[in-house]
């Protein structure tokens, strides 16, 4: 039922246009005194107003738009279609820390433990001294771990390519063994010897070459046997 229903008293303010505001009455019931004591005006026993509750409405002409605040001994209510609180932090009562709500609801210093505390790291992924002896994290691959067994070359990332240097492996392929250590095998070629540059000279259709050795032969000259002014050559 609204406060502005019940019986109360106070200041009330109630102009065409403007609507019906109360700011401040209370509600009360009535009974007469138990000492029996009499009203000198009306000759009876006194009447006695009771209060149960005091409280604030407002509403339009038509006591529409309505709402209140009500304050008794044992709440404070706040009841309205419209009703709004500027600037004003509004907590549950499960949200309150105090000294002296201190149970299951709220932290304590013994529920201020890692367990309890949400988004923490998954330590799993990391080394620590419950996971040092059996897994390491990788972090190229955090789906994967590396054991002591799997430290190998082949699984360190990074490494130089070594098809491009002379190993054991590759010697007889791309490099040169030194049987092929030969002249054949030297490139480049000897410059043309002339009467100031030492180099190789060709054998002409005179001369013969053979293990080594140069021999002249004659073309067209003296042969032995010819007449040379009535001599013998």
């Amino acid at each position: 039922m609204p406060f502005s229903s019940s019986k109360h008293k106070g200041y009330v303010s109630n102009y065409t246009g403007n609507g019906v505001h109360c700011i401040g009455a209370f509600e009360y019931y009535q009974i007469n005194d138990p000492t029996g004591t009499i009203d000198p005006l009306t000759g009876q026993v006194r009447v006695l107003d009771i209060a149960t509750q005091i409280g604030f409405y407002s509403s339009d002409d038509a006591g529409a738009n309505y709402s209140e605040i009500v304050i008794n001994k044992g709440n404070l209510a706040l009841s309205a279609a419209n009703a709004t609180l500027s600037n004003v932090t509004v907590w549950g009562s499960n949200s309150i820390l105090t000294q002296g709500r201190g149970d299951g609801r709220y932290a304590t210093p013994s529920c201020l433990t890692y367990t309890n505390i949400t988004g923490t790291p998954n330590l799993s992924l990391y080394l620590t001294t419950a996971n040092a002896a059996t897994t390491y994290y990788l972090q190229t691959n955090p789906s994967g771990y590396i054991t002591a067994a799997c430290l190998t070359y082949s699984n360190i990332s990074g490494t130089p390519n070594l098809s491009l240097y002379l190993t054991t492996a590759n010697a007889a392929l791309t490099y040169l063994p030194s049987a092929n250590f030969t002249y054949a095998n030297i490139g480049g070629t000897i410059p043309t010897a002339t009467n100031t540059t030492l180099g190789a000279i060709k054998v002409g259709s005179n001369l013969t070459i053979a293990n080594g050795v140069l021999s002249a032969t004659s073309s067209g000259g003296f042969q032995n046997g010819d007449t040379l002014n009535g001599g013998s050559y």
